[in-house]
């Protein structure tokens, strides 16, 4: 971490806008590693308390629920792109503006997120939850299926009602989102372990997890509109429905973007537990979770790293874009490859800490996974510039491709080469991702930079 940010600081030192991306990176790594730290001490606690099939049933609910995070349309990346323009704008009436936006935003959506719980709840018969876990245990697919039918619902109202958690961002305020993630961290670790002593079941601790998770969110959406002065009542509706729809071009775009990139990183862990089985999976799991702790912690650059993107975007400095960019994807290319030889090597003796001696993974799924690790952080870093420039028609549909053709490709490959080739291709995936969105951004950086010296080209 310490390595992370004296290298940030070298970046254009004297900038006010560096300076800001250096303070939020730092903020949102030492939150991230707090929180992430409660999050392996809690996966510690339910590998011993809980069996294999019961913490793969677990490991599969959080993949197949951050799939479903991305409902949200792309509304909350195209209405954060929104708020930060009007903020670096700095005009009269830009506030009444924001306001207006944001709000139209939540009840909007608040109103189809409860349109679309209700359908589901009434449809779940016909929607086969049981294919999702893998398992001769009946009572414990019945457990899974009743906590995805109880999460999707969770979620869904957590995206509106949430949404004011994730603008901080576009204010500068990374301090608040840190110190909520600190909170849910140690609330989850605290409570969790409490109800997994106790014997609860797993729809009990899952349950109460994304519960709590939603509980929190809310808060940062209310504190967020207190900071703001912001009524959440005057609302013209006419021309909130307008507002709405000014976003909707962008958002769907965001939306295929977010899904698919989503869909590809968790499918990894919904394929294997399918085809190979919860009890089988939990190894290839637990391997995962320790490169999914080091990308959380290291993707908290993300929010403050697209905050200097666009502002740098808004004023047309594209000559810090391009360097932050280039010392951003080296940064990430050193922490995860060493992060990937160190797993390699010593991989076991983490796993033995973190689920206990019944738990092993073979050095090369540790290193397969580590090259999926780098690659996906990669691809998160490039598709932060390019989401700030709102230029990101070719990585959506190259995404959105590689999503279609990821489950049927994962199983042949799984058919031919077990967990190892599932692995492969998560990491070819992300690979082929990171070079489209790295050299699309170059390209852009390019035009910008030549339509700035000649605005006539």
């Amino acid at each position: 971490m310490l390595t992370n940010i004296s290298i940030l600081k070298r970046i254009n030192k004297g900038s006010d806008r560096s300076k800001a991306m250096v303070s939020g990176s730092f903020l949102m790594i030492a939150s991230n590693v707090i929180s992430n730290l409660t999050r392996v001490g809690l996966i510690s606690v339910l590998t011993r308390l809980y069996t294999k099939e019961q913490f793969g049933l677990w490991a599969t609910i959080t993949s197949a629920t951050a799939i479903m995070a991305t409902t949200d349309l792309g509304i909350g990346n195209a209405l954060r792109n929104k708020l930060a323009a009007l903020r670096l704008q700095n005009q009269a009436g830009t506030d009444d503006e924001a306001r207006e936006y944001f709000l139209s935003v939540l009840y909007f959506f608040l109103l189809i997120a409860v349109v679309i719980a209700a359908v589901l709840l009434l449809l779940h018969n016909a929607i086969p939850y049981q294919q999702i876990f893998k398992t001769d245990d009946k009572s414990l697919q019945e457990q899974g299926t009743l906590v995805l039918l109880a999460v999707q619902s969770i979620f869904l109202l957590s995206i509106p009602l949430g949404i004011g958690s994730t603008m901080f961002f576009a204010y500068a305020e990374s301090a608040w989102v840190a110190g909520f993630s600190i909170i849910n961290g140690v609330l989850a670790l605290v409570i969790i372990s409490v109800l997994a002593w106790a014997g609860n079941s797993v729809v009990v601790t899952a349950i109460t997890f994304f519960l709590l998770q939603f509980f929190i969110s809310l808060a940062g959406t209310l504190v967020f509109m207190h900071r703001r002065n912001w009524h959440p009542l005057r609302v013209n509706l006419k021309r909130g429905f307008r507002r709405v729809l000014s976003l909707l071009s962008l958002s769907l775009t965001f939306a295929v973007l977010q899904f698919a990139g989503v869909f590809v990183y968790n499918a990894t862990t919904i394929v294997v537990t399918a085809k190979v089985g919860l009890t089988e999976s939990a190894d290839f799991n637990l391997v995962q979770k320790l490169y999914t702790f080091l990308i959380a912690v290291y993707l908290s650059l993300y929010n403050p790293l697209w905050a200097g993107f666009a502002e740098a975007v808004h004023k047309n400095d594209w000559a810090w874009a391009k360097k932050t960019l280039s010392k951003t994807i080296l940064i990430t290319t050193v922490l995860f490859g060493a992060a990937l030889l160190v797993f390699t090597f010593f991989g076991d003796v983490f796993m033995a800490i973190l689920g206990g001696s019944r738990y092993t993974g073979h050095p090369i799924i540790f290193f397969v996974m580590g090259c999926w690790a780098l690659f996906y952080c990669l691809y998160s870093v490039t598709v932060a510039f390019l989401s700030a420039t709102a230029k990101i028609g070719l990585i959506t549909v190259i995404t959105a491709l590689m999503a279609v053709v990821f489950t049927n490709a994962s199983i042949f490959l799984c058919a031919k080469m077990g967990v190892a080739g599932i692995a492969l291709w998560s990491a070819f995936t992300f690979f082929l991702l990171t070079c489209v969105a790295y050299y699309h951004s170059l390209y852009q950086i390019r035009k910008a930079q030549v339509n700035s010296v000649n605005p006539s080209l």
